[in-house]
């Protein structure tokens, strides 16, 4: 897999909007949108939120950041991390 760009997303889980997740024909989602926050205070490259549909304000889940792995001059990257999938708790 040779992806140019790559984003590290944190979210809260328990912010999760659990009404709002849908059975789809391979299992369970939620809709999210990563929003770019170049200027953010805390040196967060993105904002990632739970879509709960049109005319409805999203929730906030958590942030994101860049991840270059070598590919740009930020050598601050954190490592990609580890699937986490299992540990979900739902």
């Amino acid at each position: 897999m040779g992806y140019d760009k790559k984003i590290s997303i944190r979210i809260k889980v328990d912010k999760i909007d659990k009404s709002a997740l849908y059975q789809g024909e391979k299992g369970l989602y939620c809709t999210m949108t990563i929003i770019p926050t170049p200027d953010n205070q805390f040196g967060n490259d993105y904002m990632v939120t739970q879509y709960l549909g049109k005319g409805v304000d999203d929730v906030i889940l958590g942030n994101g950041k860049d991840l270059n792995f070598g590919n740009d001059s930020d050598s601050n990257s954190a490592p990609m991390p580890s699937s986490m999938a299992d540990q979900m708790p739902f």
